[in-house]
């Protein structure tokens, strides 16, 4: 075997040392003909947290998280709306059924008060001859 490569290395048990090392495909170079291309390299497999932020992150998924949670905040503010008012109504009718003989009362002497003063304003304004 030397003989046919006098300029090849050899270790000490005879076997040539690989010293320039070929790659498997030059840049420039196509397949022979008749043979089929390799296949492309699979895609890098993703682990679930990034899938779930490459899901997140897409423009079509924020825009629809952002009208979902505009939604949700305006149906919270109208439900919480819609319940004071009712709360609020029932409390003012409760309290004026408690209250409605007392604030009858007050409201009379009010007017028992007032009104005779405003009644004479009201002649001393108009034209009417008194």
């Amino acid at each position: 075997m030397n003989r046919d490569y006098p300029d090849l290395a050899l270790d000490k048990d005879g076997i040539p040392i690989l010293t320039d090392l070929v790659p498997d495909e030059a840049p420039d170079s196509s397949p022979p003909a008749g043979v089929a291309p390799p296949p492309p390299p699979p895609p890098p497999v993703l682990s679930a947290s990034d899938i779930a932020r490459e899901f997140l992150d897409s423009e079509t998924v924020r825009q629809e998280l952002d009208q979902m949670a505009s939604d949700l905040a305006r149906d919270v503010r109208l439900l919480i709306e819609q319940t004071l008012a009712e709360a609020i109504d029932e409390a003012i009718n409760r309290s004026l059924e408690r209250h409605n003989t007392r604030a009858t009362e007050h409201i009379r002497k009010q007017l028992d008060a007032a009104l005779p003063r405003l009644i004479a304003r009201a002649l001393q304004d108009s034209d009417l001859p008194t």
